[in-house]
């Protein structure tokens, strides 16, 4: 990508898409060249962003009132933002199609390191807990999401053993995938207000108290 952590593409439909065949995982800014304040945030494979619609003439994507702005890496587009004059918000939004999609898999890699920290022995969950500060870090992918911990979780589920620690009922149902209890593990002071990710601060809920927690 040149010299630079970002390109910016206007006119040029035929360079865009191939760049996008090149970095098919990467990111994109779209933006209206007759709107400054326009700049819509999207991994490069979204289907709003990459896909030419039969009914509409080609040149769309660069050639007309749109340009976008490529980069590998997210933080290579707020780079292009701030460089073009962005003080605070680097993208007037986030494409809701991108959000879902990166919500979905950071659910389901979590979930898969859950499963593994359930596997091993409590004595070995507890010696990662015991140098493990309860900081989670964040990143953003639609919106901001924590890096939990594994063995928070799994030693919240193990210390419930199937019993909602809220109202004292037994799990609703079993998981259809490993057949343990389904019960979700709740942050008493949230992460986003700067809660830790500790066994100290977490209970183990049904899913109607978890709700209640959150909304009640």
């Amino acid at each position: 990508m040149e010299d630079r952590v970002y390109k910016e593409i206007i006119g040029d439909d035929k360079q865009y898409f191939n760049w996008l065949d090149q970095n098919p995982d990467s990111y994109v800014v779209n933006c209206l060249t007759t709107k400054s304040d326009y700049r819509v945030l999207h991994r490069s494979d979204c289907r709003s962003i990459s896909t030419p619609i039969s009914s509409v003439p080609e040149g769309g994507f660069t050639e007309r009132t749109y340009m976008k702005v490529c980069s590998l890496t997210v933080e290579g587009l707020k780079k292009w933002s701030v460089d073009n004059g962005a003080k605070e918000q680097c993208f007037s939004s986030i494409c809701k199609l991108c959000m879902r999609k990166d919500q979905q898999q950071e659910f389901e890699k979590f979930a898969q390191l859950v499963a593994e920290a359930s596997k091993v022995s409590a004595s070995r969950r507890k010696d990662k807990l015991n140098s493990y500060d309860g900081v989670a870090t964040s990143k953003v992918v639609e919106a901001v999401v924590y890096s939990r911990s594994p063995e928070v979780v799994a030693e919240t589920l193990e210390r419930a053993n199937g019993v909602c620690e809220e109202c004292g009922e037994d799990a609703p149902f079993n998981r259809k995938s490993d057949g343990s209890p389904y019960l979700e593990v709740h942050h008493v002071i949230p992460l986003s207000q700067s809660g830790l990710d500790l066994l100290s601060n977490t209970i183990a809920l049904c899913p109607n108290c978890h709700r209640k927690a959150h909304f009640g």
